[in-house]
């Protein structure tokens, strides 16, 4: 949906007050300082998936104009994003490794969901420490990067991807708890203060 303002430069509505947080966050994490800005905190609750945005705006009790208020505050943060995608370069210089384990675990979920054209989607949150998230996708952007490691295609969004060349994913045991972990040469060194 596009709207003009004023000054008569087109606005594209990227996120719609119908979409699910779990949606939002998927696809536009960058605006989820914003909604923790407004006191949405409840990002990674357990409803949060399933609720619209303008549902979980309304259980915080904002108001219309409020809520109209957030939605375009998030939208133009989109665009912003998406605006600096744009312009980034992004060259691949030592890509992203997954172990021989990590991709057979890969490997095992995507042959359970039986579905063409999925792929493993990467993300990083950046900050003082980084946090990862990895999960399958069957939807690609202009600005997503495709990539490849022992048989599994591999999607990271170009912004993303300039913090994570060189990164290793294993699947590790440690302490009885398994999972995947992400080794990144990238990754701030945390300071001793």
């Amino acid at each position: 949906m596009e709207k003009k303002s004023k000054n008569s430069k087109k606005h594209v509505t990227y996120i719609t007050k119908d979409m699910t947080m779990g949606e939002i966050v998927n696809r536009y994490p960058e605006v989820v300082p914003k909604l923790m800005d407004y006191g949405i905190h409840c990002i990674g609750c357990h409803v949060s998936p399933y609720e619209t945005l303008e549902q979980g705006l309304a259980v915080h009790g904002f108001d219309e104009k409020t809520t109209n208020k957030i939605f375009n505050e998030i939208n133009r943060i989109v665009e912003k994003n998406i605006e600096k995608k744009k312009k980034l370069k992004i060259k691949i210089d030592k890509g992203i490794e997954l172990t021989e384990v990590a991709a057979s675990k890969i490997k095992q979920v995507l042959e359970e969901k039986k579905s063409e054209n999925v792929f493993l989607r990467l993300r990083v949150y950046t900050g003082p420490t980084y946090s990862y998230w990895m999960g399958l996708d069957n939807q690609k952007t202009e600005f997503d990067l495709e990539l490849e490691s022992r048989g599994i295609k591999i999607v990271v969004d170009k912004q993303d991807y300039q913090f994570l060349d060189g990164t290793k994913i294993d699947f590790v045991t440690e302490k009885n708890i398994q999972g995947f972990k992400f080794f990144n040469p990238n990754e701030p060194t945390p300071s001793n203060e």
